[in-house]
């Protein structure tokens, strides 16, 4: 069974890599397109998977988004269950760093040490810290108790 686990989330890992690779020099919203396209989000999935609104999956989608921000970089990332170097593609290509605030430093912490958590999981984390939430949407009341 644990064999069968690895091989899948290796065949995974090649593919996002693949992905990453081949749209490298392409605008931040068609990468962000394209790694949500290959985990078949529609902009319902997005909602829930991001506490981003469908307004944001919108621009995305369009390529209307004018200006990136880390937060929803991450938002996205955490939903997507991305790798960090990934991750930190994904920002260089919209001209952004995880830096060395304590902002930054948490969201990279999420994404390294609490890889596979929900973004529930991740804003009751970072509310701990004081540090701004990730998603547009906050954390809603049916997620509070989790």
């Amino acid at each position: 069974m644990a064999f069968i686990k690895a091989v899948l989330s290796f065949d995974e890992l090649m593919a996002l890599e693949q992905l990453a690779a081949a749209t490298t020099l392409l605008p931040i919203c068609v990468r962000l397109m394209a790694f949500m396209d290959f985990r078949r989000w529609n902009a319902i999935i997005f909602v829930d998977l991001t506490e981003l609104d469908v307004s944001t999956y919108s621009r995305i989608k369009n390529n209307r988004l004018k200006k990136s921000d880390l937060r929803t970089i991450v938002a996205i990332a955490v939903g997507l269950l991305l790798p960090i170097h990934i991750v930190e593609s994904l920002l260089d290509s919209a001209g952004l760093t995880f830096g060395r605030t304590k902002q930054g430093l948490a969201y990279r912490y999420v994404l390294l040490e609490m890889r596979g958590c929900t973004i529930y999981e991740a804003n009751l984390f970072l509310s701990r810290l004081g540090v701004p939430l990730l998603g547009s949407l906050g954390i809603s009341d049916k997620h509070e108790s989790a």
